[in-house]
């Protein structure tokens, strides 16, 4: 399921051996990869940043970023209900504000909010790839 400790950690959600025989899979990933590199990503970052930062000051403090949390989770059970995990924590929120912070100034710049928007809808895209391969598998052969 989406877990947040999974997606700070980048925990695998296939094995390497899985993934490489996945071809499709392979082609989801680089696509996504390659997304992050344009300026559209880089846009929806800088608006998603913007709306989480409720005070204006241009950083994210805790409270901002565990708000992002919780509606990211709330998107994401919305959209993948079979693959959703419990809501997060304040505990795995502070985890992933310490991963996040990597400079350790106490707050979420915007790079860092980046990197978490990367993971997230990295997530998200095998997600849903895995949603479209389990409806393929359901359907009949005639």
């Amino acid at each position: 399921g989406f877990s947040f400790a999974a997606v700070m950690c980048d925990q695998p959600h296939t094995t390497e051996l899985e993934e490489e025989s996945d071809e499709g899979l392979l082609q989801l990933r680089e696509e996504v990869e390659a997304h992050f590199l344009t300026d559209a990503f880089h846009e929806e970052v800088l608006t998603a940043f913007s709306a989480a930062d409720q005070d204006g000051n241009g950083v994210l403090d805790f409270e901002e970023l565990f708000g992002v949390l919780l509606s990211v989770h709330q998107t994401f059970v919305q959209q993948f209900p079979s693959q959703a995990a419990a809501p997060p924590t304040r505990e795995m929120a502070e985890a992933t504000f310490f991963v996040l912070d990597r400079n350790r100034n106490g707050v979420i710049e915007f790079d860092e909010f980046k990197a978490l928007a990367q993971r997230v809808m990295m997530q998200s895209a095998v997600a849903g790839y895995r949603e479209d391969q389990a409806a393929e598998q359901e359907i009949p052969c005639e």
